[in-house]
């Protein structure tokens, strides 16, 4: 669907070039967006955050979480997991 969309779009863009932004931006509000992962609520971010604010609230976390300062070990291995699945989900995002 979205490649169509894409397509449609530049062809639009070339019959009329002044109204581009305002057709992706059309587009981009009638495409469903795809559903954020846990790990960004589990990180306390949005599904707005980009891949740099996930980083930041994991290694915020993650000081006080690590076992090495006497953090649980199953509590820190879930927020790794959630870090993982909410920077890939980010990045897929682009």
């Amino acid at each position: 669907m979205l490649a169509r969309a894409e397509d449609q779009l530049a062809r639009l863009a070339l019959e009329h070039p002044d109204a581009v932004d305002a057709l992706r931006e059309a587009l981009e509000r009638l495409l469903p967006r795809p559903e954020a992962p846990p790990g960004l609520d589990a990180l306390g971010l949005h599904d707005d955050a980009s891949a740099e604010d996930v980083r930041r609230a994991y290694h915020a976390l993650a000081r006080r979480a690590h076992p090495d300062v006497g953090g649980d070990a199953a509590a820190f291995a879930q927020l790794n997991a959630a870090y993982q699945s909410a920077l890939a989900w980010v990045d897929a995002q682009g």
